[in-house]
């Protein structure tokens, strides 16, 4: 048992490819959290070919979800990728200045912003989200 739940461990880039291509029920379940859920990529290799792949799939099989999907991107990173993302994977870019030392006070200036507080409960019963990251001072980030 302890063998079997060893083999299911993902670690690094290689378990994560094997993973996506060996196992439905990996695949299953990340289509329905893909679907179902808006997600944010950090460092996440979004295109890689074996994610591509699985993202792609997931489109062609289930069409475009409702809910949207962001990534974390150095402003490099955005100019080499960010249409693609966007266009191809429904996933927006979100481009930070500054090199990955700005990640933590941005990450922590989203996570205060994704707080309960920051949620309004309209009368038709649906939460509505206000993005204000920082009162204090200005993110180097934007959406492309």
């Amino acid at each position: 048992k302890l063998a079997e739940l060893a083999a299911q461990v993902v670690v690094g880039h290689h378990h994560y490819q094997r993973v996506i291509n060996t196992e439905p029920h990996f695949r299953k379940a990340f289509a329905d959290v893909f679907r179902r859920r808006s997600l944010l990529f950090l460092g996440s290799g979004l295109v890689e070919d074996y994610i591509v792949n699985l993202l792609g799939e997931i489109l062609l099989s289930y069409g475009y979800a409702h809910l949207p999907h962001y990534a974390l991107l150095s402003e490099d990173e955005a100019l080499k990728h960010g249409e693609f993302l966007q266009s191809r994977l429904n996933v927006t870019p979100v481009v930070y200045k500054g090199g990955h030392k700005q990640l933590p006070a941005l990450l922590d200036d989203l996570a205060a912003a994704c707080s309960a507080s920051s949620l309004t409960r309209h009368a038709a019963g649906r939460l509505e989200e206000h993005y204000v990251l920082s009162g204090t001072q200005s993110l180097p980030a934007r959406l492309v």
